[in-house]
């Protein structure tokens, strides 16, 4: 989200809430820019002005113009040094509150949120340790995962849940700017399906060789779809509709198989890249795959890659 520092209309001395103001320039952005919690002082009379008081440092008081006012959002002070990690339990649910719980969660070490059914996640671009097996057992035996905390992996659970109870499809609809984790969170989706139906004690090995074959999809539609862009070295340059099948077994669901129903190229790329950003990586793959001599001669010849 747009980094800018939030307040709400005043209804008297004491209201409390989050005061907008313009962010200056890219290159001064930083965490003091963002929606800040203020109190609003008084009204500084004849400038159109208003003072505030930061909720947080006490210490700093600044003005601004009244007219920003028409920006405001309310908020729960009570709520502000509280941890929300579902916030439909917020008292003031609006962009200002949202951004202030996330920030803060996201200091806390939780990537992860939720409202409702909908799950945040706030990349932190470097790896974390909350992708392990014992953490995808803590969901898979969960009796209850009302009390467990927001992660992908609960989110993955209670649909393969209420697929197994009701026997209706359930989507996950994946979105988000460039290098938010889209990727990522789509491997981590088929990692644990492919997990939980493995913990099936009644898998034949055709069955695990189909687990395989869906893990190693994601790597084949990454070369054919994904290139360097200017904000991310692995961007996917496609969208697809991937459905996965399962058999409703007498104890848990097990996966027949996947395929992909949609997949939407953004085809210009093939012909013509900006700046600084490359074409699909399959074609370097096959370059450097001649080069180093692995790649089947009668491939190389079928694809015009015979010098």
């Amino acid at each position: 989200a747009t980094a800018v520092t939030q307040v709400v209309a005043p209804q008297n001395t004491h209201t409390a809430g989050t005061l907008l103001r313009p962010v200056p320039d890219e290159t001064e952005r930083s965490e003091n820019f963002g929606y800040v919690p203020v109190k609003i002082v008084k009204l500084l009379k004849g400038e159109k002005l208003v003072e505030c008081e930061n909720l947080i440092d006490s210490e700093k008081k600044f003005s601004c113009q009244l007219k920003l006012l028409e920006y405001a959002h309310d908020l729960d002070a009570q709520e502000l040094d509280r941890d929300f990690p579902n916030m439909i339990r917020m008292n003031c649910l609006n962009q200002a509150s949202i951004l202030a719980n996330l920030r803060k969660r996201f200091k806390d070490g939780h990537m992860y949120t939720a409202v409702d059914d909908v799950l945040v996640f706030v990349n932190p671009f470097r790896k974390l340790k909350i992708y392990s097996e014992m953490k995808r057992q803590e969901y898979l035996q969960s009796s209850s995962l009302c009390d467990k905390s927001p992660h992908i992996y609960k989110t993955v659970e209670q649909a393969c849940r209420e697929m197994f109870r009701h026997g209706k499809s359930q989507c996950f609809l994946i979105s988000g700017e460039s290098g938010a984790g889209k990727t990522e969170i789509v491997k981590l989706i088929l990692e644990y399906v492919v997990e939980r139906d493995r913990s099936t004690e009644t898998r034949e090995v055709d069955q695990l060789i189909i687990d395989e074959q869906l893990l190693q999809s994601t790597p084949l539609l990454e070369a054919f779809g994904n290139a360097k862009t200017c904000r991310n070295l692995n961007s996917s340059r496609f969208g697809k509709w991937l459905q996965v099948s399962f058999k409703h077994g007498l104890k848990n669901l097990e996966v027949l198989g996947g395929k992909i129903n949609s997949y939407l190229l953004e085809i210009p790329r093939v012909c013509h890249q900006a700046q600084d950003e490359t074409n699909f990586h399959i074609f370097y793959q096959l370059l450097q795959a001649v080069s180093s001599g692995i790649l089947d001669t009668d491939l190389q010849n079928s694809i015009a890659l015979d010098g």
